[in-house]
Formats: structure tokens, sequence, C-alpha cells
């Protein structure tokens, strides 16, 4: 897994189009299994990390 941190007054959203990603919250001690079903929403300035699978794609949007 990757460590990312998102940027202070910026939400970011991991939408999945295809395979999977495992969206890990760092201050919430928890992993979610993200799908082309399930968007992933990161806080401001929370810090997470992501796994691809070996199929996924993706793409992350920013919002202020």
């Amino acid at each position: 897994m990757r460590k990312y941190r998102a940027e202070p007054g910026v939400w970011d959203f991991i939408h999945v189009v295809r395979g999977t990603v495992r969206y890990q919250i760092v201050d919430a001690d928890q992993i979610i299994e993200l799908t082309p079903d399930l968007l992933g929403v990161v806080k401001p300035d929370a810090p997470h990390y992501i796994a691809l699978s070996d199929d996924a794609d993706l793409y992350v949007e920013f919002r202020r």
C-alpha cells in the first residue's frame, strides 16, 4: 500500500472504473475495498493508503 495525504481544505473522491482499490483510512484504522459501485471519500488533510488490484482503473476528483 502507498501512503497519501489529502490537501488541507480539499476533499478527494476516489472513483473506481474497473477492478478494486484497497483504501485504508489511517485515523480510523479502517480498510475499505472500493469497487465501481463504492465511492471512496477522503476528508481534507487525512492520511490514507491505497493499493490497486492488477486490473484497477480509477480517477480521483478533487473538490475545494
